[in-house]
């Protein structure tokens, strides 16, 4: 062979190719090749010198490619290519979400945004394939199953993400305590349709919804990766702390219990502006609090019927007029007369009658902070805050943590996604 020809080749080894495995998807990570035969380290000259270069100039690539990490552009999960716009809205999509350190999608998006740190680092693709050559089979396999095991974790990443738009508030209630479907139903996660389908007819509203969820399975698959992610993606210590709330659900009334997963069920997006209505409320009203009970209330104190208002306001100030007469004229019944009287304060009144129950059986449940709730002066929502959450600031940050922070900024805005990214070694 030439000399050229030998240059030639030498050449082409070094250069990566351009589409690998393109069939593959980018989250199977098709550039991260390893060398399936096996050569004495001596042999590989140059190439040696090279990854010592690049361990030299480069220590971060080093560490992630020989840690088991993926490449970058499986971390970013953009293909070679890609334009900056793609590749900036990857590295945005990432750090709300990901399984990978925050520190390695940064370097990600340094080096794919940059086409020359870029080609360098195909090249040290290229490399790292052939000193993966000098690896004994046995490390090469464990290498291997890290390496897919970082792969895996981010698809699960991946597919949560995506259910999150549809699941978030469920999936936070449940890291809360509430019990998942199969709990509520008293059934094993593995139980046959035929078993759920017995709910269908049930007499509960949530035990026929739940059913009606189950029987069809992509609904069921999506909620059952819910739960999978959660036990595979949680620290224990939080999964304990779960069921420790859960005792706090089996308290509840049985038609509270109900009201409450259904409204996150069907009106998710009603339980927030509910709960900040109920705030509003209750603090430009404290005196209110004691008359929201069925036997004491401002409409039983008068003798009427909550729903017997109409849009008429002189035929419901006559009415009251009549019912206000007769009564002795206490404290109570002069606060009660003056609410209802008055349409404004009379429907806040109302709405908080037939809400209070449940939204102050849910704040019972939930420490005051994570609705963003926290103010000192805020004494209705400080008063059920008997635990909280045990947040960890190291690098060690689980997705529970991720999900409390969700939803503590969906009260501010609903429109964003401010998940923040999990941090793993």
């Amino acid at each position: 062979m030439s000399k050229k020809k030998k240059q030639s080749k030498s050449k082409s080894e070094s250069v990566p190719q351009k589409a690998a495995n393109q069939e593959v998807s980018i989250q199977d990570d098709p550039y991260w090749e390893v060398a399936t035969t096996h050569m004495d380290i001596q042999r590989l000259g140059r190439y040696v010198t090279i990854f010592e270069r690049f361990e030299y100039e480069h220590p971060q690539w080093i560490d992630d490619l020989m840690g088991g990490v993926p490449t970058y552009y499986c971390v970013l999960g953009v293909e070679r290519g890609s334009s900056k716009n793609r590749i900036e809205q990857a590295y945005e999509q990432k750090t709300d979400f990901s399984s990978y350190p925050a520190e390695t999608i940064e370097e990600a998006f340094c080096v794919l945004s940059d086409p020359k740190l870029q080609k360098k680092y195909d090249e040290l693709l290229s490399v790292f394939k052939q000193i993966t050559k000098a690896m004994p089979q046995e490390d090469k396999v464990e290498f291997i199953e890290v390496h897919n095991s970082h792969v895996n974790s981010e698809k699960d990443y991946v597919r949560m993400e995506q259910l999150l738009d549809t699941y978030k508030k469920y999936y936070t209630m449940y890291t809360m305590g509430m019990p998942d479907f199969y709990e509520i139903m008293q059934l094993p996660q593995d139980c046959s349709v035929e078993e759920i389908k017995k709910y269908i007819n049930s007499d509960s509203k949530l035990l026929k919804r739940i059913s009606s969820i189950l029987c069809d399975k992509t609904l069921r698959d999506d909620h059952d990766f819910l739960l999978y992610f959660y036990r595979n993606h949680t620290q224990q210590k939080y999964i304990a702390q779960r069921h420790e709330r859960m005792k706090k659900w089996d308290l509840i009334e049985r038609p509270i219990f109900e009201h409450i997963i259904l409204n996150i069920m069907d009106k998710s997006e009603d339980i927030m502006a509910s709960m900040i209505r109920c705030t509003d409320i209750v603090n430009a009203n404290h005196d209110w609090r004691n008359y929201l009970s069925l036997d004491l209330n401002f409409f039983s104190m008068l003798g009427v019927e909550a729903d017997s208002f109409t849009e008429d306001k002189k035929e419901n100030e006559r009415i009251l007029r009549e019912k206000y007469r007769p009564l002795e004229k206490t404290a109570q019944i002069n606060l009660a007369y003056s609410v209802l009287k008055n349409p404004s304060k009379r429907d806040d009144y109302l709405w908080l009658f037939e809400n209070y129950a449940w939204i102050d059986t849910l704040h019972g449940l939930i420490p005051s902070d994570v609705f963003g709730f926290d103010d000192e002066d805020d004494e209705y929502y400080l008063e059920n805050d008997e635990d909280e959450y045990d947040f960890d600031d190291s690098d060690d940050e689980e997705i529970n943590d991720v999900i409390l922070d969700l939803l503590a900024k969906l009260v501010k805005d609903m429109e964003k996604n401010p998940l923040k990214q999990k941090r793993m070694k």
